[in-house]
Parts: structure tokens; sequence; C-alpha cells
């Protein structure tokens, strides 16, 4: 008597590629049972070693939603934290991503620890802004066209460091 070898069950395909399995996995995050949770304001992808650039970089043209931490480059999707804000609030034109889409935070040289750590309290901020009023000038605050040299003057503020 012949034995027929066991039926295997039907198993969806696998992603072909590392990028492919890592695009499912970041497209399924935000994917929630709307019954028993609220849907997330955006899924953060924290780096601490920066290992995964490389790919964010070849995932950035396929996900429209990815936004990414760093220097200020709106048409690469990549920018500091004010620029990300202004992103998630869709106050800019570049936030075309569709709207059924959660938009993915990639924080380079942020680890989780990083993440839970963060504690500016309300003082510390209002501070920050107190100088930044007293110190920029009519002519400081019309040559500042952008985000980045605003932070960049901020944060010499704070540090104690002048132009």
């Amino acid at each position: 008597m012949i034995q027929s070898s066991p039926k295997r069950p039907s198993v969806a395909p696998m992603p072909e590629t590392v990028l492919d399995h890592l695009l499912s996995s970041l497209c399924s995050t935000a994917n929630i049972s709307r019954a028993e949770q609220v849907r997330p304001a955006a899924v953060l992808w924290t780096d601490h070693e920066g290992q995964w650039q490389g790919v964010a970089e070849r995932l950035r043209p396929l996900l429209p939603e990815l936004l990414i931490l760093g220097d200020y480059a709106p048409a690469e999707r990549r920018g500091p934290a004010i620029w990300i804000k202004c992103m998630l609030a869709r106050t800019l034109d570049e936030a075309d991503w569709p709207d059924n889409a959660v938009p993915i935070l990639y924080l380079p040289g942020v680890s989780r620890t990083d993440l839970r750590a963060i504690q500016l309290s309300k003082c510390d901020v209002l501070e920050v802004l107190a100088k930044a009023r007293e110190a920029f000038t009519t002519d400081e605050w019309k040559e500042m066209r952008d985000d980045t040299a605003f932070m960049d003057r901020v944060h010499a503020l704070k540090s104690g460091r002048s132009r």
C-alpha cells in the first residue's frame, strides 16, 4: 500500500526580498483592529546606530508617508522635528500621502530609550523662546526663511553660545 504524503496547508507567499518584507511589515504595523484600538498617529522607527539609513532611503519612494528626521530637505521627505510636526499636522503642501496611510517616522540616531527619556518641561521651552525673542532682531527674523536656520539659532541660544 502506498501512503500519500500529508497535504501541506496553504501558505501565503513570502515576500521575495528583505526590502519587500520590511515594506510589508511597516505597512501592516499601523493596521490594527479598529474595534479594539485607536488608530496610531504615527509609527516610530527608531535606529540608534543608523544601521537602517540606506534601507530607509530605498523605501522613501515607495512610501510617501515615510518621514525621516534629519537635515531640512523637504523634497526627500527629511527634516528637523518642527518640520515633522508640521507634516504630521498636514500644514505643508508636501504632506500628500493617502488619507488612510499612517505616517512612518524614521528616527536615525534615536533609540527607544531616548524616546522614553524625553522629559522636556514647559519651563525649558518657554525659557528658550524667551531668549530667542530677546536675542533676535527684526532683521534676523526676516533672514530666517527656513526652520533649519531658526533651529540652529535656538540651539545656539540654549547652549549659551552667541552667533
